[in-house]
C-alpha cells in the first residue's frame, strides 16, 4: 500500500505557504478511531455529509466547514471534468479541524510541524483506500487557504490517478486554489523572481521529482502555479490533464509537441515568460482558480 501525504506550511511572520511532500509506505494514515471521540475531554461536533466525515472542536461548527468541503470538490470536479460521472468518496474523507497546534501535530505524529493543514490518502491496488485532511483552526485563513488547497490535492489523486503526480502540477494546482489575498502574494513572489532573472528553468521544474530546497521554495511554488495557469488558460482543462497523462508515459517534451504544438521545454520557457511580462500585475494570471473567486 502506498500513502500520500501533503503539508500545508505556514511560517510566522513570514508572508508565504509552502508545501512538503513525502511519499513512502511509512507514512501510515491515522484512522479517525485512534484519535477522536465525540465525548473526548474538549468534545466534539460531527458532521456527515456523501464525501465527507468531519469532526470539530466544539468552538468551530462542523456542519459549517462540511458544506465548505463540498462545494470546494463540487468546484474542483467541475474544473477537472471529474463530474461526468460522479460518485461519492468510499471511503469517505476523514476531515478533523483542531483546537491548536499542539493537538495537531499529536494527530499527525509530527512534534514539530509547523503546518497549517495535512492531507493524507492511501492506495492499495490501484484504488484510493483511505483520505484524510488534518487543519489547524488557530491559523489565520485556514478555511480559505489551507483547506482548498488540501482538498485539491486529494481531487486530483482522483483525476489524475497517477502515484505520484509531477512536483510542479500537484503543487501549483493546490496553489491555485487557495484565495484571492494570497494569490496576490503568490504574484509578488513571482515578479520578484522575474525581475531579479531567479526563476527556475523549466527544464529543471518539470523534471523535479521531491521537495524544492530552500532558498528558492517561495520560487517552485509560485511558479508552478503560474505555469499551470499559464497551460490551462491557453487550451483548457482537458488539454492540460492530456498533457499531464502523455508527459507520464512519453516524456514532458513529446507531450507538450502533441498536445500544445511547443517543441520542447526551452520554446514553453520562452513562451510562459513573455506571457507573464505581459500581464500586469502578475497576481492577474495566478487566480484561475482562488476559492474565494
Amino acid at each position: 500500500m502506498t500513502c500520500c501525504r501533503h503539508r500545508f506550511l505556514c511560517f510566522v511572520g513570514v508572508s508565504k505557504v509552502l508545501l512538503a511532500l513525502c511519499f513512502g509506505s511509512n507514512a501510515a494514515s491515522i484512522e479517525p478511531a485512534q484519535t477522536l471521540s465525540p465525548t473526548g475531554p474538549t468534545g466534539w461536533n460531527h458532521q456527515a455529509t456523501d464525501n465527507f466525515q468531519v469532526w470539530a472542536p466544539c468552538s468551530i461548527s462542523a456542519g459549517d466547514v462540511a458544506k465548505l468541503l463540498e462545494r470546494g470538490l463540487e468546484r474542483q470536479r467541475a474544473l477537472w471534468h471529474a463530474d461526468e460521472d460522479p460518485q461519492s468518496w468510499q471511503p469517505k474523507c476523514v476531515v478533523v479541524v483542531h483546537d491548536n497546534v499542539s493537538d495537531y501535530r499529536r494527530a499527525i505524529s509530527s512534534l514539530r510541524d509547523t503546518s497549517v493543514g495535512t492531507s493524507t490518502y492511501a492506495v492499495k491496488k490501484g484504488q484510493i483506500v483511505s483520505r484524510r485532511i488534518d487543519l489547524r483552526c488557530d491559523a489565520n485563513s485556514w478555511t480559505t487557504d489551507a483547506l482548498p488547497h488540501e482538498l485539491t490535492h486529494l481531487v486530483l489523486a482522483d483525476v489524475f490517478k497517477m502515484r505520484p503526480l509531477p512536483r510542479w502540477v500537484d503543487e501549483g494546482l493546490a496553489v491555485l486554489a487557495e484565495s484571492s489575498a494570497k494569490q496576490l502574494r503568490r504574484g509578488a513572489e513571482l515578479a520578484r523572481a522575474v525581475a531579479a532573472r531567479a526563476t527556475i528553468p523549466l527544464p529543471e521544474l518539470l523534471a523535479l521529482e521531491g521537495p524544492y530546497a530552500s532558498p528558492r521554495r517561495d520560487v517552485f511554488y509560485s511558479q508552478s502555479a503560474s505555469l499551470a495557469a499559464y497551460l490551462v488558460q491557453r487550451s483548457g482543462a482537458p488539454d492540460f490533464c492530456e498533457f499531464v497523462r502523455q508527459s507520464e508515459k512519453h516524456g514532458h517534451d513529446a507531450a507538450l509537441k502533441s498536445v500544445y504544438g511547443i517543441d520542447d521545454a526551452g520554446h514553453l520557457e520562452r513562451l510562459w515568460a513573455g506571457d507573464v511580462l505581459a500581464r500586469q500585475p502578475l497576481s492577474r494570471q495566478l487566480k484561475l482558480l482562488a476559492a474565494d473567486r
